[in-house]
């Protein structure tokens, strides 16, 4: 599975500052991601199909935790880890390996599944019940 997202989020924060130019911060956030997922089954075999792209917008929300050096007035050092639940994603649909319900009946009549066996779902997907993402950054922070 291949999942592509973008998100908006509208967050809050704290900033505590220690003696010496240290400082350390504390976020919160909500918001929407926008995720496109995708994939392909069975591959290197002759059966390798893929799954079509699926869009969906869910709900997400995430925080994050920075530790700082304040090197001037208006530049400092930053060092931050950020989390983000981004919720449930899923591929679109594909037939079923086989041609589906056809060819399950016909290895059902070969013997190759047994008799007794139910009859799968046509169509098959991929999905994620928690998809987060995480970001470790170092940088250098410029202020106005």
């Amino acid at each position: 599975m291949r999942v592509q997202a973008d998100a908006l989020f509208l967050g809050a924060g704290y900033q505590h500052k220690f003696g010496d130019g240290w400082f350390t911060e504390l976020s919160a956030e909500g918001g929407l991601a926008y995720l496109r997922a995708n994939g392909m089954r069975d591959i290197g075999t002759d059966l390798q199909q893929p799954y079509p792209t699926a869009r969906r917008i869910n709900f997400a929300y995430g925080a994050g935790a920075s530790l700082g050096y304040q090197l001037s007035d208006n530049l400092a050092l930053v060092a931050a880890g950020n989390w983000d639940h981004l919720a449930r994603v899923h591929t679109g649909w594909n037939p079923d390996i086989g041609k589906g319900p056809e060819a399950f009946r016909f290895a059902q009549q070969l013997g190759v599944i047994p008799a007794s066996s139910p009859l799968p779902f046509p169509f098959a997907q991929v999905r994620a019940k928690s998809l987060t993402a995480t970001a470790f950054t170092l940088g250098l922070r410029y202020q106005f």
